[in-house]
């Protein structure tokens, strides 16, 4: 794939970056006397590089691609608009309805991002201003997503040329890519294991809970442990999120059990238990919950970091 770095030959189309930092780069893309389309400036990926890759990539693409800080917020659509990428909101009736995104290759070397941010399963219960805020993240991170795919694509004669074949893998990396951009590991990695912390990455970075959350628990190598739960109007809160590893700890069912009873419905309250790890010692576990979004986030660090 391509890799991203200077081009001392002097050809009028090189990549800005550096080639090892991914995994499956290649050298960059060259077209003596061709125009280089902005979307080529990153890395050109021939494999799906191993996902803790997508932190040092976010970094490099939130400075050469998009021209931000490490605090900034992305701009999805300005970064389309800087990438030459064109943007479309429509609604999409793939079989199923999961499909929501979609990253078009066009003439010239371009491409057009068509998203459908509405869940495919309906709104069912939301509306007014916590409606808008979850359909504008559900958007961010689409778009975001879509731009990931770019990486493995190169230009062709006309249209770009896919590098590798979709699959599972590289849906998983771009995840954790387009996450990675818009909320900076080194920002996350900051911050306290705690729900409070994901509460701020969430207002920070323009992001739902469920990427924040996604974004702490990543930052920390994956050690911590985390539970996003939605408290339903009948019957016990479900799963809305949890990383892989939440079996780490040994009945952690019994401990969020106790979170929740000290948990009141009223307004945003606060809880902590102790959580038994399956190796080491217990350490403290903090549930936050949010009324109005009918969320509680439990998190729980490891126990060399608590």
């Amino acid at each position: 794939m391509h890799g991203a770095g200077h081009d001392p030959s002097g050809s009028s189309y090189f990549c800005v970056g550096h080639a090892s930092t991914a995994q499956g780069a290649h050298q960059a893309w060259r077209a003596p006397g061709a125009e280089a389309p902005a979307w080529i400036c990153g890395p050109r990926l021939t494999a799906v590089p191993e996902i803790h890759a997508a932190e040092e990539l976010a970094a490099q693409l939130r400075s050469t691609w998009l021209g931000l800080d490490e605090n900034d917020p992305v701009d999805p659509v300005d970064a389309c608009e800087r990438l030459g990428v064109a943007l479309a909101e429509r609604p999409r009736k793939a079989p199923g309805g999961q499909l929501q995104g979609s990253l078009m290759p066009l003439s010239s070397n371009s491409f057009e991002i068509e998203v459908d941010a509405n869940p495919h399963d309906g709104w069912v219960t939301l509306e007014g201003q916590l409606r808008d805020e979850v359909l504008r993240h559900r958007f961010r991170f689409l778009v975001m997503h879509e731009l990931a795919h770019t990486l493995f694509y190169e230009p062709g004669e006309q249209r770009p040329k896919r590098l590798l074949h979709a699959s599972a893998e590289q849906e998983a990396f771009c995840d954790r890519l387009a996450g990675a951009m818009l909320v900076p590991p080194d920002v996350a990695r900051r911050k306290p294991i705690h729900p409070s912390s994901i509460l701020e990455l969430h207002r920070q970075f323009d992001v739902s809970i469920e990427v924040a959350a996604r974004s702490l628990v990543s930052a920390y190598g994956d050690a911590p442990l985390c539970w996003l739960l939605l408290r339903n109007p009948e019957g016990s809160p479900s799963i809305q999120w949890r990383p892989p590893r939440a079996m780490a700890a040994r009945r952690p069912w019994a401990t969020l059990e106790e979170l929740l009873g000290q948990l009141g419905s009223s307004k945003d309250q606060t809880a902590s238990s102790q959580m038994h790890w399956r190796r080491g010692g217990p350490t403290t576990a903090h549930a936050l919950l949010l009324s109005e979004r009918r969320q509680i986030v439990v998190t729980a660090a490891p126990p060399s970091t608590d």
